[in-house]
């Protein structure tokens, strides 16, 4: 275990280096002004803080190995709810809370395999009758529990957070995919002006652009100049306009819904629509629909 803990902040820094900050959604600016730096250093100060309470809890357990381990697990559950975004319970079990960050794609497969065996040596030493954990072994269950905090912590950043949306959205597509959907392709670099062009059954392609927000959600103005862009993009390389799906994890403000009445009518069509997990596959299948035409 220790060896793989080892490589895990760097694998993670590694991903981390790769991502760009998006062009709107890492600096959201409120309507017709700046970003506010104010917000931004609030929202830091809280990470800290969550970040300080995390480590005086993994420092607190003495030299009894068994309370090394017990804490160090409870610091890596406080940092996965938190990465969740209230997207669970309070109370919410491990497990649960486990699957979440994996269905999520925050992390890799190999820090997921890391936590889940956090999670298994934690139950031994609480119900195993008669395991017994050594100081050492405590120590390296406390240091790959920390690079699993640290790995979490990174996932902060809002352009990996949007990367990883990105990614979300692209195998929903993938799971719909059948007699709907024919083919998807992705860009080579992230400097295409789209997402991923989705070729449906009936031979017609539809432009996917997806944008992750944080605070401001997407507003009208900026769909328009999306949709825009990407259809410009887009005519360059199928020689045509395409209809164009914008998706967002954040609620749909009314402008928006004004938005997509008038243009999901249109010749070729343009839509906004809500997704955050399989729940809302239905959602995005119906809306590859309407984009048939």
């Amino acid at each position: 275990m220790g060896q793989v803990a080892a490589e895990i902040g760097d694998e993670i820094s590694s991903q981390l280096a790769s991502v760009e900050p998006s062009d709107s959604d890492d600096g959201e600016k409120p309507e017709g002004g700046e970003a506010s730096g104010d917000s931004h250093r609030e929202h830091l100060d809280i990470d800290n803080d969550v970040e300080v309470r995390i480590r005086s809890l993994i420092s607190r357990e003495g030299s009894d190995p068994t309370s090394t381990v017990l804490n160090s697990w409870r610091a890596v559950e406080q940092a996965m709810a938190k990465s969740l975004r209230g997207d669970v319970g309070e109370n919410a079990p491990s497990g649960h809370l486990i699957d979440a960050v994996a269905n999520q794609r925050l992390l890799s497969s190999q820090v997921i395999s890391l936590v889940n065996d956090l999670f298994e040596l934690r139950n031994q030493v609480v119900h195993g009758a008669g395991v017994v954990i050594t100081a050492a072994e405590a120590e390296s269950y406390q240091k790959a529990a920390t690079n699993v905090i640290d790995a979490l912590a990174l996932t902060e950043s809002p352009g990996y957070r949007a990367v990883k949306y990105e990614e979300r959205v692209y195998w929903a597509l993938h799971s719909l995919a059948g007699d709907s959907i024919d083919s998807i392709e992705r860009p080579f670099g992230g400097n295409a002006g789209w997402d991923s062009l989705v070729t449906l059954a009936s031979g017609k392609i539809v432009a996917i652009e997806t944008t992750y927000r944080i605070r401001q959600p997407l507003r009208a103005r900026e769909a328009e100049q999306r949709i825009d862009r990407v259809r410009e993009k887009v005519r360059l390389k199928v020689g045509g306009d395409v209809p164009v799906l914008i998706i967002t994890n954040s609620a749909l403000k009314p402008d928006v819904e004004e938005l997509n009445r008038v243009r999901s009518g249109a010749a070729p069509s343009a839509e906004v629509i809500q997704w955050n997990g399989r729940e809302d596959d239905d959602y995005l299948l119906r809306a590859l629909g309407r984009a048939m035409g």
